[in-house]
């Protein structure tokens, strides 16, 4: 995937369309909400061309799903789902479909600065996300006996922030969440942060063409200062306080842009129960609480060496992401590795994270969906089943 040139900052996509910088939904039933950044997709996108337009809607909108006999339910449960940074509502999808067959009603919110051009995040500020997640929690007001908020990476976060916040919740799910961002991304945003108001190229911190409908893949430097600041005040809260509802946590122990060790040391010093981690990793990791639950993140056969970042919450059968989606996928991240395998396609093509050991021991291409997928989900199932009330 190329890198763009700096000359080409002038484009769009790079600038703030000022339509989504901040939560539009107080007031707004969710339906109109829905309606109405609907809206907002179609009036700031600049990728719609004929026959597209449907399939980046779809992936890119909030959305609500409700299984047909939810009014007659006796214990009415519901489900909110929130995306990562820099995604779109699609990345919970496939986990929002097997919500819908639990019998619960499902509402994804899109936050603020997501779902149109990279450039509207340049602006945006951690309390717009906070904003949206408040908005989507309280519209289940009145509908649900039982409400779970499912988060991936800064989704988590924000979950979290809102349990520890007194949120009215019941359990939480958590994908790989962003308690800490791993490497020095979080102290460069810091650094340039201020330096972005007199240098336009500092505002960036990655400058790629944006493939992918579904999620931006140049990364704004406000963006990921955000996300460091906002999991720097849940850092300062965790360390006097504790959440007493159930919690359900999957990540990886290889995952190259969230440091899973931070994950674990949240889930030890939680200890209801009812509470499980299922813990992906390329090496078998003894665990001495029972709640922890090892599953091995290299598949051989599939030749996939271990589990990236984004692929724990995606369906190998996904039409984007899957095994036979429409997205190609990232490579190597690296131009002169690009070269190489070009060059010498005997080579074999490993899928895994953007770990630095990978991109510099393996021809990679960054692995898009998880094949234990099935197995989370039993997990999954049993975790709700004795964590909520079932009709």
């Amino acid at each position: 995937m190329a890198i763009i040139p700096c000359s080409q900052l002038k484009h769009k996509r790079f600038q703030d369309t000022h339509e989504n910088t901040h939560f539009i939904g107080p007031g707004l039933s969710f339906q109109e909400y829905i309606e109405q950044m609907r809206l907002i997709i179609l009036k700031s996108r600049i990728d719609l061309a004929p026959g597209q337009e449907k399939t980046i809607l779809a992936a890119n909108s909030p959305f609500e799903w409700k299984p047909a006999d939810f009014e007659q339910q006796e214990c009415k449960m519901g489900v909110l789902l929130i995306h990562g940074l820099f995604d779109s509502t699609f990345i919970l999808q496939d986990i929002g479909k097997f919500m819908v067959q639990q019998k619960m009603l499902v509402r994804s919110i899109l936050l603020p600065g997501h779902g149109t051009v990279p450039g509207d995040l340049l602006n945006i500020h951690y309390s717009e996300w906070l904003k949206a997640v408040r908005y989507g929690i309280e519209s289940f007001s009145g509908e649900v006996d039982k409400l779970i908020v499912a988060g991936f990476s800064l989704g988590s976060t924000l979950a979290v922030h809102q349990a520890l916040q007194g949120a009215d919740l019941d359990a939480l799910i958590l994908f790989a969440p962003a308690f800490k961002i791993k490497s020095q991304v979080g102290t460069l945003a810091t650094w340039l942060k201020p330096l972005s108001q007199l240098w336009q190229r500092a505002q960036w911190l990655r400058i790629r063409e944006d493939r992918d409908y579904a999620k931006y893949e140049s990364v704004a430097t406000n963006a990921a200062y955000q996300v460091h600041a906002l999991s720097k005040e849940v850092e300062v809260w965790l360390k006097t306080d504790r959440l007493n509802l159930p919690i359900f946590i999957a990540a990886s122990l290889e995952d190259e842009t969230v440091d899973c060790y931070q994950a674990l040391e949240f889930f030890n010093s939680h200890q209801n129960p009812l509470n499980q981690f299922i813990l992906y990793s390329a090496k078998e990791y003894g665990a001495a609480d029972p709640r922890i639950v090892s599953r091995p993140s290299v598949f051989p056969e599939k030749n996939i060496i271990d589990f990236s970042h984004t692929c724990i919450p995606i369906a190998p059968d996904n039409t984007h992401y899957g095994v036979e989606g429409d997205y190609l996928g990232v490579f190597f991240d690296n131009q002169k590795r690009r070269f190489e395998y070009q060059q010498n396609f005997s080579k074999k093509l490993q899928m895994g994270s953007f770990s630095l050991a990978n991109l510099y021991q393996h021809y990679i291409k960054r692995l898009s969906y998880n094949p234990d997928y099935e197995t989370l989900l039993i997990y999954l199932k049993k975790f709700l089943e004795e964590a909520l009330c079932n009709p």
